[in-house]
């Protein structure tokens, strides 16, 4: 939120910058949470034949994957939704 709180005194579109990065924030939290979900039934049946090391090993990529496929999410959202703002303020 420091981008918004920065934007708001330097006297720019601070409405613009919170939907962009409320939107960017949302995006890649429910991202990260469903790819979460989502690992964890289809990688949990597997830690019972393969044990510590898969859990230890998998996890850690797992976590890993989650964390840059979040970070693309939240720029690629945040690249295209200056776009969004404006169709939904009415400017195009």
């Amino acid at each position: 939120m420091g981008n918004v709180r920065t934007e708001y005194m330097c006297g720019g579109d601070w409405s613009r910058a919170l939907f962009r990065e409320s939107l960017s924030f949302f995006g890649s939290t429910m991202f990260a949470y469903y790819g979460a979900k989502a690992a964890t039934a289809i990688f949990l049946p597997l830690l019972a034949p393969f044990g510590w090391v898969f859990l230890i090993v998998g996890g850690g990529l797992l976590a890993g994957g989650l964390t840059a496929g979040a970070m693309a999410l939240d720029k690629f959202i945040k690249s295209y939704s200056d776009g969004m703002h404006e169709s939904l303020r009415g400017y195009n």
